[in-house]
């Protein structure tokens, strides 16, 4: 399995937020577990994987992307999207609630601070494997709390963190694999938001399809501000894996 990640990861990352419209249409996708998801959209089919989609497995690739498009039904308002694939540049064209949408090519772009530091001010932050891949996760953190409205809402799609002796697990490989995926895997996303002062007011778990230790589950969840940093209400309880 690691060879096949390695050649993988020899593609370059196209820079840039040009992009074509995107076609979408109602159609759910079987792994090989037997999942359904429900998209609502065309899950970028035909695109080749960059940024962080080409260190997935391609059970994962079709999971991470289902979601992903189903963010388009959430988000609304201004928006700013961290981005970290190419496919991230279209995503947007034609999402009924978002007026505005800035895309960034991932946690690391030099925008993201400037934004903060500029006052710009967003009713929607997307983050798609963006906190698992921040080398600076509390100066993401903190700039997206000073973008984010009062009444804005972060929605993020993770790797999950797992449990017993499939945690252990994750936990001995995710360091290694972080330097040749650009993300870590062992993260408590949910626990790393309520310390920064961001309450998950909603989280769901889905099983991905593979047999890769590291990457058993994904999650996607709605945060919002909390009344002080590290003084959030607890994570809500996961709904169970889809």
């Amino acid at each position: 399995m690691m060879p096949t990640l390695l050649i993988v990861m020899r593609h370059t990352v196209p820079s840039g937020n040009q992009g074509r419209k995107s076609r979408s249409g109602r159609v759910g996708t079987r792994g090989r577990a037997g999942a359904i998801w429900e998209t609502g959209h065309i899950p970028d089919r035909g695109i080749i994987p960059t940024g962080y989609e080409r260190t997935l497995p391609p059970e994962a690739q079709l999971l991470v992307r289902a979601r992903r498009r189903a963010l388009t039904r959430t988000a609304r308002g201004r928006l700013l999207d961290l981005g970290g694939a190419d496919t991230h540049r279209s995503l947007w064209d034609g999402a009924r609630d978002v007026a505005d949408a800035t895309v960034l090519d991932g946690a690391s772009d030099p925008r993201l601070p400037r934004l903060a530091a500029d006052g710009a001010r967003f009713d929607t932050v997307v983050s798609v494997f963006q906190l698992a891949s921040s080398p600076d996760l509390d100066a993401t953190l903190a700039a997206i709390r000073t973008v984010l409205t009062d009444d804005g809402h972060l929605l993020f799609v993770e790797p999950s963190t797992q449990v017993g002796l499939a945690g252990r697990v994750q936990r001995l490989v995710s360091p290694p694999l972080g330097g040749v995926t650009g993300w870590r895997a062992d993260r408590d996303i949910p626990l790393l938001l309520r310390a920064a002062g961001l309450s998950v007011i909603d989280i769901r778990r889905h099983r991905v399809p593979t047999l890769q230790p590291w990457l058993r589950q994904v999650l996607d969840g709605v945060a919002h501000h909390a009344l002080a940093p590290g003084a959030g209400a607890e994570p809500a309880s996961p709904t169970g894996p889809a």
